[in-house]
């Protein structure tokens, strides 16, 4: 949830190491493109990882600002748990801006250039001994020069949410006396860490470092807009980082700064410019908490889904022909998300049907137990499992905030959806699944999509850990050492093997009513112009 412990805010280096501008060997080009791959991939679950903490740390806030004493579950969040989840996140952004180097040193300059990309020596014009100044020209056109620009965004774009979260959050804890003496005094182990993190957070040489590297990327994306068909303009990493850069609540403050003049001899002025506008930034979070909390949420999720205005009869529709544990694939490309999830389909969760079919089953006299087993074991916050089956909730899904049971009509905020149904399990075997489907309420996302660990689980591993057994075999890829399992995979094996058939299909917000098995397997494939809606 919320975290506080902060060594140091942001130190703004903005670098590109790693391929050299000359480089010819093409075996070495592929392999730092692959080494990007996979960079990127796991980027994306840090990016999710602080934008959740972003959306928990304001909830905290307005807890906070109620609390006339903090109780232990606040002070545990303060001092530990809260803690750690931001230091982790905090420092894998913070080693990203620092691992690629030299974009904003102060004797470097980078231009976009139309022929080869290069580096160039320059001497500076006032001393003919001095070569130390650098031109780098960088051909969006070239892979050499697309890598390197995707570099560049990716530490920038890694800088705007340290900044973003800042001003979310960290300003407000330094704000309240309470939280900041408590920080600052009443913890060894972030002992004054908050003066820090404010005093980083206006230092003049980070946002003299920052707004270069916003006025390069300004000039890069003109030039995709100038060409919309170059291979960069549709790369998917690249779109992706255009976005978390696009909807920094920070970006355009910066630039508005980054507009001064900006000269060793105005250092005095600009400096005082920038508190001031710090001191407004300030005041607009403190005063658009909501707006501040659109900005956040909408980073995650640009609109609503096209389901999500299903009227009551046709929920009520669906509900009615959905059986316990059929496996809901949905596909929501309006969510940050679902940006870099591999496939057509981006999140998986599973019905476990009403408290009647529990019944029939021999479930509903467990819950009970599994609700204590999950309050013990994964600190479980929220109702009791039998509760939450009468109130509507028939929906297990793993999200960024843990493994959750939710109400069907806050699942369909969504554009597509598919449900699966197996083919063949007995009484025996639904009650089992059933059983271990309900085992997996409250334990913490897995940020690393690791489909070995127990304690953490991602979205799809649900139907890896549910239905278990040698007749399954779900396919999984090995990724960064790790074997993941995609919605995607679970789809797959559904349309390839027979274990399971579509019995609703929804795409782009409407119903698929023929020739579902085929139309689904054409949505897996991303064959949309095939589909005759």
């Amino acid at each position: 949830m919320i975290t506080i412990r902060i060594r140091c805010l942001i130190v703004i280096s903005l670098f590109m190491g790693g391929v050299c501008y000359g480089e010819t060997n093409s075996g070495r080009m592929q392999e730092s493109s692959k080494a990007f791959e996979e960079e990127i991939h796991a980027y994306q679950s840090l990016i999710e990882e602080a934008l959740v903490w972003r959306i928990k740390a304001i909830s905290f806030i307005e807890e906070l600002k109620n609390s006339k004493v903090y109780n232990s579950d606040q002070l545990a969040m303060i001092h530990r748990k809260g803690t750690n989840d931001y230091r982790r996140v905090r420092e894998r952004l913070l080693a990203i801006t620092e691992k690629y180097k030299w974009i904003t040193e102060t004797d470097t300059v980078v231009k976009l250039t139309d022929g080869k990309s290069r580096i160039i020596e320059q001497g500076n014009w006032w001393d003919p001994f001095d070569s130390s100044r650098k031109v780098i020209e960088v051909n969006p056109e070239e892979s050499i020069g697309q890598l390197h620009i995707k570099k560049a965004k990716l530490s920038l774009t890694s800088a705007l949410i340290l900044y973003d979260n800042y001003l979310v959050a960290i300003d407000h804890f330094q704000k309240i006396g309470k939280i900041r003496r408590l920080i600052n005094s009443d913890n060894v182990e972030v002992d004054g860490y908050l003066d820090v993190v404010s005093n980083s957070f206006i230092d003049l040489d980070n946002y003299m470092r920052t707004a270069k590297a916003i006025r390069l990327i300004d000039k890069e994306l003109a030039w995709e807009l100038k060409h919309p068909h170059a291979v960069l303009s549709k790369d998917k990493d690249n779109l992706y980082l255009n976005h978390l850069m696009l909807n920094s609540f920070s970006y355009s403050k910066i630039d508005e700064i980054s507009s001064f003049d900006i000269h060793k001899t105005k250092i005095r002025i600009f400096a005082n410019k920038i508190h001031d506008i710090i001191l407004d930034l300030s005041r607009d979070v403190e005063n658009e908490v909501s707006n501040v909390f659109g900005n956040a949420v909408g980073l995650i999720a640009s609109r609503r889904g096209k389901l999500d205005v299903l009227p009551q009869n046709e929920q009520l529709q669906i509900s009615s022909t959905l059986e316990p544990l059929d496996i809901l694939l949905e596909k929501t490309p309006f969510r940050l998300t679902d940006k870099l999830i591999p496939g057509h389909w981006g999140h998986v969760a599973l019905w476990v049907g009403t408290e009647e079919e529990l019944k029939d089953l021999g479930v509903w006299h467990e819950l009970p137990a599994l609700y204590r087993n999950a309050v013990a074991h994964y600190d479980y916050r929220g109702q009791d499992f039998q509760q939450m089956i009468r109130s509507g909730h028939h929906v297990i899904e793993a999200l960024r905030s843990g493994v959750e049971i939710n109400t069907l009509d806050a699942f369909l905020n969504i554009d597509d959806l598919a449900v699966l149904r197996h083919h063949d399990i007995d009484r025996e075997q639904k009650r089992e699944y059933l059983m271990r489907a309900f085992e997996q309420l409250g334990k913490e996302y897995d940020f690393n999509f690791d489909v070995e660990t127990d304690k953490e689980i991602v979205c799809s591993e649900l139907a890896y850990v549910v239905y278990r057994g040698s007749q399954f075999n779900w396919p999984t890829d090995k990724t960064m050492g790790r074997y993941t399992i995609s919605p995607d995979h679970i789809a797959s094996k559904a349309a390839s093997h027979n274990l399971f058939y579509p019995v609703l299909l929804y795409h782009d917000g409407k119903q698929i009513t023929q020739n579902i098995e085929t139309n689904f397997k054409h949505l897996l494939q991303q064959e949309y112009h095939r589909l005759g809606l």
